[in-house]
Order: structure tokens, then C-alpha cells, then sequence
């Protein structure tokens, strides 16, 4: 009973027309008109098919005239990491400390998140074959204020700064140091500076919810020259 009820009026007209071919083409073979019999029946078979197979055609049927549904976005940020050049932290994060950053943005505009718990890891390596691996820290502006993070969560639309390394704007020649921690000491001789030449410096975001990652190349000059290139 289920299976007629889903079959419906368009399953008992297609078998009702069966009948009626198949009593055409028997009483075309009593006549011994053999030929015109044998398509009656064919047609009559056909129809019986299709009653039978109604439910399967409806559906194929109504799925072409269906288009696709849109798919639903995931709901996640999107970060973009930039080359942002020099950033002073001077007079209220470190003494006559000058830092090279990037900047991360969760530029998702489609709909609102946050980028949550953001932290960040620097592979430096140098065209000799030094490699460095270093924990970043953010530089986050609230207002007119500055502070130093280990990590942050950034909104819709809100940026944060990296500091890769940094230098003493009153030392020269310039000696350059690997950000790691929020540590901007450059007399400390168990740290030895980077040195100068070209860098390839590998940038890796990750949070609970978004991860980025970029490379750039640095060439540090003895003289604060700097030439930096995006490579991703």
C-alpha cells in the first residue's frame, strides 16, 4: 500500500495505458497483423516500465529542474601577513630600539569573526646556511597606547603587528638580533646577531581557529639599509 500511494495517479494511468496496448496488439495478432501487434505491445510494455519506475524518474526529473544550491561558506577568518618595514619602540617599549614587523589582518569581510589566540613562529635562515628559529611577539595598539604580547586575537578587520628582529638606532655599524620573546637586548653576548647578507625569513601564524604563514626575503646592511621582498 505504502509503495502505491508513492506511485501515485501517474503510476495507474501509465499502467492503464499498458492494458489498453497490449489488448490492441493481441487483437491485432488474432487478425495475424503480426507487425502492427508487435509495436502495440512494445509501446504497452514501455508504459508498464515506466508506471513501474515512475518514482525513480520523478526524482531524476526534478533534480535537473533543481539547480544546485549555493554551498554555505565556512564561518572562519582569513588572515594576510604584510611587509610593514620599520616600527620605533622608542620611548615605551625598549630604549632606542628599532624593530622590523609585518602586519596581520583577519581581513574576512563576508561575515564577522575573531581570529582567536594568535601565535607565531620565525625560521630565519641565511644564504650561508645560519638558520634561526625564534618565538615572535605581536605589537598590539589599543588607542594611544602600545603593548608587547606573546599572542592576541585579532576581529573583523583588526591588525596587529610582528616584530621579526631589531636593532640600536644609536649603535653603528648596525648589529641585528632575531626577535624572540619580548627580550630587546643587544649586549647580550649569549645571543649572537644576525649577520649581514641576505635572509630568508619564514613567518608561521596559528590560533584555535586560523592560521597563516608567509615568506620574505632581507637583505641587513652594517649601515640600517634594508631591502625586503615578498615571496608568497
Amino acid at each position: 500500500m505504502a509503495a502505491d500511494s508513492e506511485r501515485g495517479l501517474s503510476f495507474w494511468l501509465c499502467e492503464t495505458a499498458a492494458f489498453i496496448c497490449l489488448l490492441m496488439a493481441a487483437e491485432l495478432y488474432k487478425d495475424a497483423k503480426v507487425l502492427s501487434g508487435t509495436v502495440w505491445a512494445t509501446i504497452g510494455i514501455l508504459f508498464a516500465i515506466a508506471g513501474f519506475k515512475w518514482t525513480d524518474i520523478r526524482k531524476r526529473l526534478a533534480s535537473r529542474e533543481t539547480p544546485n544550491a549555493a554551498p554555505v561558506p565556512v564561518k572562519k577568518p582569513h588572515l594576510t601577513i604584510r611587509f610593514h618595514d620599520t616600527i620605533p619602540l622608542y620611548p615605551d617599549l625598549a630604549p632606542n630600539i628599532l624593530a622590523c614587523s609585518v602586519s596581520v589582518v583577519n581581513d574576512e569581510q563576508r561575515f564577522e569573526t575573531t581570529a582567536h589566540k594568535l601565535r607565531a613562529i620565525l625560521n630565519f635562515e641565511h644564504i650561508l646556511g645560519d638558520k634561526r628559529c625564534t618565538r615572535a611577539v605581536w605589537l598590539v595598539a589599543e588607542g594611544s597606547t602600545r603593548r608587547l604580547a606573546d599572542e592576541v586575537s585579532l576581529g573583523m578587520g583588526r591588525l596587529a603587528y610582528l616584530l621579526l628582529y631589531f636593532w640600536d638606532a644609536n649603535k653603528v655599524p648596525v648589529r641585528y638580533f632575531p626577535v624572540d620573546g619580548a627580550r630587546f637586548m643587544t649586549d647580550d653576548s649569549s645571543v649572537p646577531p644576525l649577520e649581514a647578507g641576505e635572509w630568508m625569513i619564514s613567518v608561521d601564524v596559528t590560533g584555535d581557529n586560523a592560521k597563516a604563514s608567509d615568506k620574505f626575503k632581507v637583505t641587513l646592511f652594517p649601515s640600517a639599509v634594508m631591502m625586503a621582498q615578498k615571496l608568497t
